[in-house]
């Protein structure tokens, strides 16, 4: 998923930001990729944010 989101916006000439946990996101969007542990399986999924938020875990 982070080189899906990477690509995409490279392609846009958007901005990536890096979240606290080091996820990727983009500039603006206030979302980030996130992996979460489903068993023995990390899932990607999308996390959303207010404007200015930050995750620290």
């Amino acid at each position: 998923m982070d080189t899906a989101l990477t690509h995409h916006v490279e392609e846009r000439d958007l901005g990536l930001v890096i979240g606290c946990g080091g996820d990727l996101g983009v500039d603006d969007l206030n979302m980030f990729v996130r992996s979460t542990r489903a068993g023995d399986l990390l899932v990607s999924g999308a996390r959303f944010c207010q404007e200015e938020w930050e995750d620290h875990g």
